[in-house]
This record gives structure tokens, C-alpha cells and sequence, in this order.
């Protein structure tokens, strides 16, 4: 199967992305250990959690393994300087480019065991992309 990345990025998706990316740059020093509404995870552990999605994604982009994939989300990405990895991690065109490659796969996504329970059925083809691509991956906007 050949895969041809797409030429450009859907502009809500591409503001959805610098959103992150500038609320990210908002953390102040004192808030990374804080809490959120995420119960039991602290504001670098939400930000960790979406750079190293980022992180495997792009590894399954070059045909990382499962095993390989899932040991990326074990790892802290975010290191001494959480805010250069997550801009290193959210390439404006990534989701773009993830959305290309895994559309095909939707089928069978649930079976890989890493993506939950694949894609609900629930998410609209007019929906924004990035929406389109966690319901794939098994998140529920």
C-alpha cells in the first residue's frame, strides 16, 4: 500500500494545534505538578500524555512495531524542558498525515490492542479532523 502524505492541513486542525501549543506556553513554572480534571493526573502528566501520543504516532508513521509504539508511551518526553517537546511533538501536519494513514485501517483498528475501541460510529465525516481522529484512535471527544 503506498501512502501519500497530504499537501496541506485542514485550518481548524492546524488551530487546534497551535491552541495546545499556546496554552502549553501558558504553564508557569509552579503549575506542572498541579492537578486537572483528569482525575489523578497532574498538569505535565496530561501534557506528557498528549506529546508522547504524538511521539508513537509518528514512530507508527515510520512502522514502528506494536511492541515499540506502546514502550513509547512508558518513556517521559517532556524531560527537563516540557515546552520544547511539545512543540517538537505537534507538527502541524502529523494529524493530517495520521489521519491518512490510519482512515484505511478503521476496521480493524480496535483489533491492534492499543487504540481502545476503535471508532464509535458516533463522528460525523464533517466533523473537524482532529475530532475524526481521536474517535478513530479510540477517544472520545
Amino acid at each position: 500500500m503506498a501512502y501519500d502524505p497530504p499537501m496541506s492541513v485542514p485550518p481548524s486542525l492546524q488551530a487546534s494545534s497551535e491552541q495546545f501549543r499556546e496554552l502549553a506556553h501558558r504553564i508557569g513554572d509552579g503549575d506542572w505538578e498541579r492537578t486537572t480534571p483528569c482525575a489523578d493526573w497532574t498538569v505535565r502528566q496530561l501534557v506528557g500524555h498528549v506529546v508522547a501520543g504524538s511521539v508513537m504516532t509518528a514512530a507508527l508513521l515510520r512502522r514502528a512495531t506494536r511492541q515499540e509504539a506502546i514502550a513509547i508511551l512508558g518513556v517521559d518526553h517532556l524531560g527537563d524542558h516540557p515546552l520544547v517537546a511539545v512543540d517538537a511533538a505537534l507538527d502541524e501536519q502529523l494529524v493530517a498525515e495520521v489521519w491518512a494513514f490510519m482512515q484505511p485501517m478503521a476496521p480493524m483498528v480496535a483489533s491492534f490492542g492499543v487504540f481502545g475501541e476503535g471508532p464509535s460510529g458516533d463522528v460525523g465525516d464533517d466533523a473537524p479532523l482532529d475530532r475524526r481522529l481521536l474517535d478513530l484512535s479510540g477517544r472520545r471527544p
